[in-house]
């Protein structure tokens, strides 16, 4: 499938919105590129298009009612210097988390009204949902039964994450969204919104969709990914677009694409099921013109590459351009270990502006890995980390803890390969359970117990508990060699604590190692203060934060505009 200039019969007018729930943590706050980049299509072909992004500094505020975020700071405080909550504390916690759910739910009420005033004073002729996952799924559902009581001539349509990994049960479980788009969404929206103004579309013939026939039933077409990334048209965040733009409601790094597709067909990724199991890329030229691009029409020198297996070659070939036309930039990107450890190209792009590289470790054990498919060899990741770090890139490596099979020599490993490398940062996460994964497909070859046939309805559902530490979230409905949520949960906990034990930071991205750059912090003080922002609903404390992030941006992209 290619994207370029069509031919225009009938314009729409369409908003697009993305509310994802209590934005938890400081990475929620970024500009959302998948909304910008669908705008940009729908704007090349002559619609009209406004985003309705909620996940905002000010939302904040709307979600988490002041007199809970009172009452939770001294449970916090205790917590977070060492003290363990006490079995009243817990109870606290519970009936603050009851309240401010229902709190939440209100407002999603109010917000679905704001919405619908939006659309008709715009005269949208569909409404654009992203689908998330938690509390962001079930307030987009509401939004849309509030949508098409109120307006039924509107058209609904839904996309996102929640959409890649879900399709056709979305729409057995709401009758309120007329079509879901799966995969990738620049071609396909032009088309949807060509069939809202009233076009005559077939939509069995529109790849990347579900939708229901004439007669009821639900209808899954294929999937088609797009062949030609340098057609694509540049994202736009454009104040009269995206209002959420304006001020310091976001924080403004942005992230675009510079390539997509995997081609190393992990077990437990969902990624390759999206967007192919083999890499495609615009060219240098293309990245350096949209970078280009948003340095000059929005004032913004720092972002960060969207790839999930962004080429190293790629990134070099960039570094180049940027070098060459002397172009002043900051930023990070995920790196794969197999296509980005040599020293001389390390220090090549630290030298053009890259300041933290993302790398998959999942595990310090070779077994582990290769029990996964990581289609990694640990020497080799071992290079990566150090060779990272010795070029002054903040080298983040993520894991999965427990992964199925581990034993006390798999970790001992994990913990010994950790030591050794010494990256800046490692998020730890425990195994996650996906449709369209290997690891779903099969799930007792790979050591998990499921119900196939209801799970993924109860995971489609599933909330994080925000006042909660992971221990104490529902059961999602799997176990892991025979072990239940709780106890798997309680040794990724242990295992994080271990990690920071041997000096290692724990829970710093990429994007966040940026952030903290700009708000004058140290990565560590940066997590310790959010953690206790957005736990506490501190909006004060937040809104400056994001302040202060923004004014460095903006000087630092001042100081070396071109």
């Amino acid at each position: 499938m290619r994207v370029g200039k069509q031919m225009v019969n009938k314009t729409a007018k369409g908003v697009l919105v993305s509310y994802s729930g209590y934005p938890y943590t400081p990475s929620s706050l970024m500009p959302d590129n998948g909304l910008a980049n669908l705008a940009g299509s729908l704007k090349r072909e002559g619609h009209e298009v406004l985003i309705l992004d909620f996940g905002t500094v000010n939302i904040i505020r709307k979600l988490y009612p002041q007199p809970v975020s009172e009452k939770i700071r001294p449970i916090y405080k205790k917590i977070s210097e060492g003290g363990k909550p006490t079995f009243s504390d817990k109870v606290k916690i519970y009936y603050l988390n009851v309240e401010l759910e229902r709190y939440q739910k209100k407002q999603v009420e109010v917000m679905a009204r704001h919405i619908d005033k939006i659309a008709k004073e715009f005269g949208a002729d569909f409404v654009g949902l992203k689908l998330w996952n938690g509390d962001g799924f079930s307030g987009s559902i509401s939004i849309a039964k509030y949508l098409k009581k109120a307006n039924p001539r509107i058209k609904i349509f839904a996309g996102g994450p929640h959409a890649d990994l879900f399709k056709e049960l979305i729409m057995k479980k709401t009758p309120y969204i007329d079509v879901i788009a799966y995969g990738e969404g620049e071609d396909i929206i032009c088309r949807l919104a060509g069939y809202a103004a009233g076009e005559r579309i077939d939509l069995s013939e529109v790849p990347n969709v579900i939708y229901r026939d004439e007669y009821g039933e639900i209808k899954i077409n294929r999937m088609e990914l797009i062949t030609g990334l340098n057609s694509l048209p540049e994202p736009l965040y454009d104040d009269d677009v995206y209002p959420s733009m304006v001020g310091n409601q976001k924080i403004k790094i942005i992230t675009f694409d510079e390539s997509r597709g995997c081609p190393f067909g992990c077990y437990y990724c969902a990624q390759p099921p999206k967007s192919g199991h083999y890499t495609r890329t615009k060219s240098p030229e293309k990245i350096i013109r949209e970078i280009s691009h948003i340095m000059e029409r929005y004032g913004i020198n720092v972002f960060r590459y969207a790839g999930s297996s962004t080429p190293g070659k790629l990134m070099v070939d960039v570094a180049k351009i940027l070098k060459e036309k002397g172009i002043k930039v900051m930023y990070s990107s995920f790196a794969e270990a197999n296509l980005l450890h040599d020293e001389e190209e390390m220090r090549f792009l630290k030298d053009s502006g890259l300041v933290s590289l993302f790398f998959g470790i999942e595990s310090g054990s070779q077994r582990m890995l290769d029990s996964v498919h990581k289609c990694l060899k640990v020497e080799v990741l071992k290079k990566s980390l150090k060779t990272s770090r010795k070029s002054g890139i903040y080298t983040v490596g993520s894991l999965i803890y427990p992964l199925p099979g581990e034993t006390p020599e798999t970790r001992e490993e994990t913990l010994r390969f950790l030591e050794e490398t010494k990256p800046n940062s490692v998020p730890v996460q425990f195994a996650g359970l996906y449709p369209g994964t290997p690891w779903f497909s099969d799930p007792q070859k790979y050591g998990f117990q499921v119900n196939r046939d209801k799970y993924p309805e109860k995971i489609m559902d599933y909330k994080i508990k925000l006042l909660f530490p992971p221990a104490m979230w529902k059961d999602p409905g799997y176990k892991i060699d025979g072990k239940r949520f709780k106890k798997f949960a309680k040794e990724t906990m242990r295992m994080i604590k271990d990690i920071e034990n041997i000096g290692v930071l724990t829970d710093i991205s990429d994007d966040q190692f940026l952030m903290a750059a700009f708000a004058g912090m140290t990565p560590k003080e940066f997590r310790d203060k959010n953690r206790e922002y957005f736990f506490t609903g501190d909006y004060e404390k937040i809104a400056e934060t994001v302040a202060k992030i923004n004014e460095n941006i903006s000087k630092f992209s001042s100081l070396n505009a071109n």
